[in-house]
């Protein structure tokens, strides 16, 4: 016994000047040393600790005694110690070390990823004013009921309005038919609904024009063909509106009555506006009709005005041109050529302004016609409709001319209120609705552009750039190219309404599922775990637990047929952010029953460690251990063990700390892993690479306390026989040797204290 204190005395002064793991020389185990002899060489066996530093290993399972037949404990092993090569310990030893740097990197890259997306979603526009700083509203009436479809959206303090309001309504709808209904027209039902101007109607007419359907290529150059159609089509069809207004306003003038055909809509239109002196009844000319028969899209209309002019041999082939076009889309190419050709003879000749606006509009000439910003587009993109082969550059072309050449400060030069709606039409009908929302959004702010751009990316309409970008970001290499960060405009708008209305903001994020946000992850799932960590309406979110097991329905079931990878991804930004409790509870509801128990046993390391929150962590693992024992299946065995050890653990230092002794020998011997006496230290050797790694955390926690336990009793005079005297001892030493025996670093602190409770047991 005397030999023994001088020995570890020795061993813990050797043991701290080991400065690293490459400095340290590995010692094999002996296979059949005696125990006593184990004194010899311990300082080598302190040597090899670090190298074996946090083996990982799975705790066998069987029934423990202090859980009854709910519990697993170690399996005991036979009393001899198992030999390992000094090169193979070498290399485990390497090879653990660079899985707990691999684990605490990944821990910091975890964090990190927290806190990027959490300033992501924080961020706001300097030209933005903040949302103004209202307490969290609980108010259940604001909160969407997952079991009713009535629109629950209520206007907060007067914040939202009415069209807004209006428009979440619609995507909601929408969402509700699986992506069904069609989405442009709800929103410019909610737009005509909520009051907008009639500069906002028309953009929204554009707007639904443009990107209403998907494309059936995006190839080129389908891609721009099918674009120039959209265009020249809704700008035919607003020239029909608009003569048909005209008309019912001078019906008297117009003579006429009842349905017009497209003929004679055109021809009452022309004895109220047009030029007059023609030849056609009411002084109408041939080429004034065909030139409004092609700007109403209809070349049929002007049929027998085409064959009066079919005797001017000058005009031969425009009127081929014409009547080409009557019967097909395009023209052909020999067509165009002969129509080139024609124009440049003839072009010194032609006094008739429609005549001259006809081979401008299919040769693609500057439009002597431009009475409005309208009809100057429509001169320009019906020369590429018509062309027998669009090529995308001729596109691209007119797409500069307008978005850089011309740009904002022509067509904005005056500072008009209205004349963002020049610059916006220019944009959404040459095909940019990139650039063409970023104007709504200087105009009219984020609550216009937001659901443009929405229903732009549901057609895939949209050039979407990476949600770190900022909101717009042009190509320097194509100047017509750009991409707009939807992400930021999402959290723009949101950004009113994520603490009030927490559906209708997950409404618009739902848009964006699959989308990577700023960390590589599902943006949508950052959205419903900042939504969570925000406003910490977790069930209302994601459901609540039964009784049962099952889960009630959140919102999150709206917008995903499994929500236990969502819930999963919230329980690991809530247990990253600082609130394990949290990060339980919801690994239990998404049924990661042994991630749950792992969350747990860290706890309870930490809670042994630090000796904080015993009672809270007991009775939330006992909680666990009672769950794992009526659902068989769910959680690993090596996990529920754990779970048990470290139970046991706890209840071992509490009684410790009330100093019962006698207890805490019987519980020992039942545990195993920490020996009482010589006899039972082979066993606890052997045994301690089936220990888990939390529960050989606590080893220098456990170590102290017994020691601890054994120096009160023996000095306080409790002890009054020479037989409990005696087993103390032994438990002293045992517990000394067996500290410096395992492969395992004990803190500086602990060895400290332990060595100076050995000097008063010497």
């Amino acid at each position: 016994g005397s030999a023994m204190p001088g020995a570890f005395d020795d061993l813990l002064s050797r043991a701290d000047k080991l400065n690293s793991v490459g400095a340290v020389e590995a010692a094999a185990f002996g296979q059949k040393r005696a125990v006593p002899a184990l004194s010899d060489d311990l300082s080598n066996i302190f040597r090899s600790s670090e190298f074996l530093l946090k083996k990982k290993c799975v705790a066998g399972s069987t029934q423990s005694l202090l859980f009854g037949d709910k519990g697993l404990i170690l399996r005991v092993a036979p009393p001899t110690l198992t030999p390992a090569a000094p090169s193979t310990a070498a290399a485990a030893a390497a090879r653990h070390a660079l899985e707990d740097d691999v684990e605490y990197e990944a821990e910091l890259e975890e964090r990190s990823r927290l806190q990027i997306e959490r300033a992501f979603f924080n961020q706001t526009l300097l030209s933005n004013p903040l949302p103004s700083l209202k307490p969290v509203r609980k108010d259940k009436e604001n909160m969407r009921d997952p079991s009713t479809t009535v629109s629950r959206f209520v206007a907060q303090s007067g914040e939202a309005t009415r069209r807004e309001l209006l428009y979440g309504d619609r995507i909601r709808k929408y969402i509700q038919s699986n992506r069904r209904k069609p989405l442009e027209k709800m929103l410019m039902e909610a737009a005509e609904e909520g009051g907008a101007s009639e500069d906002l109607q028309v953009a929204w007419q554009y707007t639904t024009a443009m990107v209403g359907e998907r494309l059936s290529s995006h190839e080129e150059p389908a891609k721009s063909n099918e674009l120039v159609r959209r265009a020249t089509g809704v700008l035919e069809k607003q020239f029909c509106t608009h003569m048909r207004d005209c008309v019912s306003r001078s019906l008297e003038r117009a003579e006429m009555g009842g349905v017009p055909s497209m003929r004679s809509l055109i021809m009452a239109y022309l004895k109220v506006h047009g030029t007059g002196g023609g030849d056609l009844e009411g002084g109408v000319s041939a080429w004034e009709l065909a030139y409004h028969a092609l700007r109403a899209g209809e070349v049929a209309a002007a049929k027998d005005a085409l064959s009066s002019l079919s005797h001017f041999p000058r005009a031969a082939v425009l009127v081929t041109a014409l009547n080409q076009l009557g019967t097909q889309p395009r023209l052909n190419e020999e067509t165009k050529m002969k129509l080139r050709t024609e124009w440049r003879h003839e072009q010194n000749h032609v006094g008739d302004i429609h005549q001259r606006a006809l081979y401008a509009a299919l040769l693609g000439l500057e439009p002597p016609i431009s009475s409005s910003l309208e009809e100057w587009l429509w001169g320009h993109l019906i020369s590429l409709r018509v062309d027998p082969a669009l090529p995308a550059a001729i596109y691209v072309d007119l797409q500069k001319t307008i978005a850089v050449d011309l740009g904002e400060s022509y067509f904005m030069q005056s500072g008009s209120s209205s004349e963002w709606s020049h610059f916006f039409t220019a944009l959404i009908l040459t095909g940019q609705p990139e650039r063409a929302i970023k104007v709504m959004y200087d105009a009219l702010g984020p609550s216009e552009a937001v659901h443009m751009a929405i229903l732009a990316h549901e057609n895939k309409l949209l050039s979407m750039g990476a949600v770190t970008e900022e909101l717009v970001r042009f190509e320097s290499a194509a100047p017509t190219r750009c991409q707009l960060n939807l992400a930021r405009l999402i959290n723009i708008y949101t950004k009113a309404f994520e603490l009030t209305d927490i559906p209708r903001s997950l409404d618009y994020w739902y848009f964006l599922k699959g989308v990577e946000g700023p960390t590589r992850g599902d943006i949508f799932e950052t959205a419903v775990s900042r939504a969570v960590y925000l406003t910490n309406e977790d069930g209302l979110i994601l459901g609540k637990r039964t009784k049962e097991g099952k889960r009630t329905q959140g919102l999150i079931d709206d917008y995903v047929a499994n929500a236990d990878s969502v819930i999963d991804r919230v329980a690991r930004d809530s247990l990253i952010g600082g609130a394990p409790s949290d990060g339980i509870r919801l690994f239990l509801l998404a049924g990661n029953y042994d991630k749950a128990v792992e969350v747990s046993c860290d706890r309870l390391v930490s809670s042994i460690r630090n000796q904080t929150e015993i009672g809270e962590t007991t009775n939330e693992a006992m909680e666990l251990f009672y769950l794992a024992t009526d659902n068989p299946g769910r959680v690993s065995p090596s996990g529920q063990a754990c779970l048990c050890q470290l139970l046991d653990t706890i209840n071992l230092m509490r009684k410790c700390a009330e100093g019962s002794y006698r207890e805490v020998v019987s519980m020992l011997r039942k545990i195993r892993f920490v020996p009482v006496d010589q006899e039972s230290l082979s066993a606890a050797l052997a045994d301690f690479h089936r220990l888990p790694t939390k529960v050989r955390d606590v080893l220098p926690e456990v170590c102290y306390a017994l020691t601890k336990l054994v120096v009160n009793a023996l000095t306080s005079g409790e002890i009054t026989t020479d037989r409990e005297r005696n087993e103390l001892k032994k438990l002293a030493d045992a517990i000394f040797v067996y500290a410096a025996s395992v492969p395992h670093k004990f803190p500086a602190h602990v060895n400290t204290k332990m060595l100076e409770m050995q000097s008063q047991l010497s």
